[in-house]
């Protein structure tokens, strides 16, 4: 399978991107939720930005501490793919009775998750590949 390689620079204006979406819809987070790994660092960036609250979360955890939480959240990853992963949260939010927002950097086609925001789609059906993020591959080009 062809691989694809996003870069930093890729990175950034994908966020960049989020961030634009965010604005244009007039939703501000409250706190960002990283999911761990590839959500990371978009999700710092997108706080940062907002000069909001961040968590980071690894996607076999669960949310008792936002059980209680008043304001608008924000789960960020790098790639909606097929789905699971969003969809796994949002389950685990629906219990809670929390209503959140949902971005990826990168956003497919084929997926059956429907994000709020995205970077970039992309269309796996048509171009099936293996995107590797740069904190996926760093010191293979140091």
């Amino acid at each position: 399978m062809k691989q694809v390689y996003i870069t930093d620079e890729e990175v950034k204006g994908y966020t960049q991107e989020i961030i634009r979406q965010l604005v244009l819809t007039n939703f501000v987070p409250d706190l960002v939720v990283g999911l761990a790994r590839g959500g990371l660092v978009p999700a710092n960036y997108i706080s940062q930005f907002f000069e909001c609250d961040f968590y980071a979360l690894n996607k076999q955890e669960q949310f008792p501490e936002l059980k209680d939480f008043n304001g608008n959240i924000l789960i960020v990853d790098d790639i909606n793919d097929t789905g699971k992963t969003f969809t796994d949260v949002n389950n685990d939010l629906s219990l809670l009775g929390i209503e959140v927002r949902y971005a990826a950097l990168l956003d497919n086609a084929g997926s059956e998750f429907t994000v709020d925001y995205y970077g970039r789609e992309i269309d796996k059906v048509k171009d099936p590949c293996w995107v590797v993020f740069p904190w996926e591959s760093w010191w293979k080009n140091v």
